[in-house]
């Protein structure tokens, strides 16, 4: 190829040549054939081989500084992609950076795993009962094995299923100070994506890794915590962390009450340890998870009563059959966990 050039040039140096008959000849534009005369002229009839198309100077080139502050970031947190990385290079280093180059150099440090591409289930807005706007609208509680965490899901210690209304015997005292119970859908993670990603942090960066004792493990805990409230971006937060968006709840957890006040039209009955109550003269089977609570009943009808625990409709007694019979679980739509 460089003889072709250098035949081409030689003759495109003679006094009189035509340019555009030599570029049909030899196959190439005018602006090549141009190119090739023009460098022969000026450089010389050898210095016409191929030439690297890399610019001398790249504004997308990172520096060596730059790339190690990357990478050691990336050391101390390795399960953050490179958005994270990214923020927190911005927030430590006071320097502009674009989340494609942190990822470049990430991949070229072999610091990058390629993930198979997740479906995504959005959220479901129908079992969503309260939505979030501020810090304290809405809290969840979780039990993960050994972890004591604070939406919830339909197992113990928070709701049971055989119960009317889910209750528990956890979740009867939060009903007691008026908090209103939302349960995601058993089986349906996607209700409460940002709790189980959170799960799913803990457990890649703090339970797989098992301390010695209590005491150890705790204090690892407290440090992740810190980490994750206070150092690590969150998308959903639009990079920012939790601790710049929180605010204590204005209201105290108070204490529970001893009685529960039901008002005019109720009839105040106390649970006792076997889950009974008595009414006109005879027992009736509620639920022990109330055990040491008051219902209130309401007569409906002639042959009815209603069973209330603060504002939930527990059921219905029929008077007829003297038995007790569990009302339809509430619509999470009508119900959300109050701070």
């Amino acid at each position: 190829m460089n003889d072709v050039r250098k035949e081409f040039a030689l003759k495109a140096l003679v006094k009189g040549a035509n340019l555009t008959a030599l570029c049909l000849e030899y196959g190439v534009t005018r602006k090549t054939g141009r190119e090739w005369r023009e460098r022969a002229r000026r450089e010389g009839i050898n210095q016409l081989a191929e030439r690297s198309r890399r610019p001398k100077c790249s504004p997308q080139r990172l520096g060596e500084t730059m790339v190690c502050q990357v990478v050691r970031l990336k050391v101390a947190h390795p399960h953050w992609g490179p958005k994270k990385i990214c923020a927190l290079y911005v927030l430590a280093h006071r320097q502009p950076m674009s989340v494609s180059s942190c990822h470049r150099i990430l991949q070229a440090a072999g610091l990058v795993a390629a993930r198979q591409r997740r479906v995504r289930h959005a959220p479901s807005r129908e079992f969503a009962a309260v939505l979030p706007r501020a810090p304290n609208d809405v809290w969840t509680i979780d039990f993960k094995g050994w972890w004591r965490i604070i939406k919830s899901d339909n197992g113990v210690p928070f709701a049971n299923i055989t119960v009317p209304q889910r209750l528990s015997r956890l979740s009867a005292g939060w009903v007691a100070l008026g908090i209103r119970l939302e349960h995601s859908r058993p089986g349906h993670p996607q209700d409460n994506p940002a709790h189980e990603r959170m799960h799913k942090d803990i457990q890649a960066e703090v339970a797989a890794k098992v301390q010695v004792d209590a005491r150890a493990q705790q204090a690892a805990l407290d440090l992740w915590r810190q980490e994750y409230n206070e150092l690590r971006p969150h998308e959903t937060l639009k990079g920012r962390r939790p601790a710049e968006v929180y605010c204590k709840s204005p209201r105290a957890y108070p204490a529970a009450p001893a009685l529960l006040d039901y008002g005019p039209g109720f009839f105040p009955r106390k649970v006792v340890s076997s889950g009974t109550i008595h009414y006109a003269g005879r027992p009736v089977f509620i639920t022990t998870a109330l055990a040491g609570w008051s219902v209130g009943l309401r007569i409906a009808s002639a042959t009815l009563v209603e069973v209330w625990f603060n504002y939930l409709l527990l059921g219905t007694i029929d008077l007829q059959t003297n038995r007790f019979d569990s009302a339809p679980s509430r619509s999470v739509k009508a119900l959300g966990l109050a701070a």
